[in-house]
């Protein structure tokens, strides 16, 4: 037998073998060969081999808890809204996806117009905002059109330049060190587009305090802000967002497009016409043709402004066969 067939047969047993080992875990979908390109906003990347959604908190720590001890690689995965996957597909996927459960809470030390609402990681902030604008409910309207899950847009402390996420945060439930644990926000020291966690720190569910307001100004702000970024940004695209952060002081859309890079093009992708810190795939854009772009950006800015981009979205690495 080859090496490159020895090779194969044993990937496929190591997968299976995982298939396996997590068939008792209860209320744990397993899945194969998982088209990662329907999971995200970028719509790009190829398959993966297996795909992990735990339906409940228990689940979750028993299959993280053996993921972990025996070393498999995985990716996390919540709405898919800043991620930029390889076309050879991943291994294997944990989902967060079903963890989307919705309770009001109320007590004796809230003010009258004030609720607590506690939220699954797994919760769509799109469904969130609708249920804040039909209930008349303010503090997150300035995360409007963000496709994003609550527990990704909490850990990328997602938001705008006068208002993040975090300003109506009060704890979130954290699966760290194979136990569930509620860490208050204060606990946490934010920096700019990141909560702070580890990167085996897994959030599970988050609670925000809200108050009361009139919906018809709530609707009206909600009106202002969707109008602006249909102007500005390439809403409706295939994109993860904001490619970059914005660099203290500036912005890396204005770097960008001063470097004449908007309209860029390799491949399928596309730097904004719109708003240059944004690649959109035009139909069938590549990893490759996209980290391109990446690299003439980041190498065209530092070159004219002295400046250094880091990255807003996380790229995954291929990690087929790695065990």
């Amino acid at each position: 037998m080859s090496l490159k067939k020895r090779h194969k047969k044993v990937k496929i047993d190591y997968l299976s073998a995982i298939k396996k080992d997590v068939s008792h875990i209860e209320e744990l979908k397993v899945k194969e060969d998982i088209a990662i390109r329907n999971l995200t906003t970028f719509k790009i990347g190829g398959n993966c081999r297996l795909f992990l959604e735990p339906l409940t908190y228990r689940a979750l720590r028993q299959v993280k808890n053996y993921l972990d001890t025996n070393y498999i690689n995985y990716y996390v995965l919540g709405a898919g809204s800043n991620i930029l996957a390889p076309d050879k597909g991943v291994d294997c996927i944990l989902s967060l996806r079903s963890l989307n459960l919705f309770s009001v809470e109320r007590n004796t030390s809230l003010e009258n117009n004030e609720i607590i609402l506690r939220l699954g990681a797994g919760f769509s902030l799109k469904r969130l905002i609708s249920w804040c604008i039909r209930n008349g409910f303010s503090g997150l309207e300035s995360l409007v059109a963000i496709p994003a899950s609550v527990g990704g847009a909490v850990r990328m402390n997602a938001g705008i330049k006068e208002r993040s996420i975090l300003d109506a945060l009060t704890r979130i439930l954290v699966l760290k060190n194979r136990e569930l644990i509620w860490i208050d926000k204060d606990h946490f020291s934010p920096k700019y587009r990141d909560l702070g966690l580890r990167d085996n720190e897994i959030i599970c569910a988050c609670e925000f305090k809200l108050q009361k307001t009139d919906i018809k100004s709530l609707r009206d702000r909600l009106l202002k802000t969707i109008n602006h970024r249909l102007e500005t940004q390439p809403i409706g695209a295939k994109s993860a967002g904001c490619i970059f952060k914005n660099p203290e002081g500036d912005y890396a859309g204005r770097l960008i497009e001063l470097c004449g890079l908007k309209g860029k093009q390799i491949g399928d992708a596309k730097v904004s016409e719109k708003h240059a810190n944004f690649i959109i795939n035009l139909g069938n854009a590549k990893q490759g043709e996209v980290l391109e772009l990446i690299n003439i950006i980041r190498s065209r800015v530092k070159d004219e402004f002295f400046k250094e981009l880091s990255l807003e979205i996380k790229i995954w690495e291929s990690r087929v066969g790695e065990y």
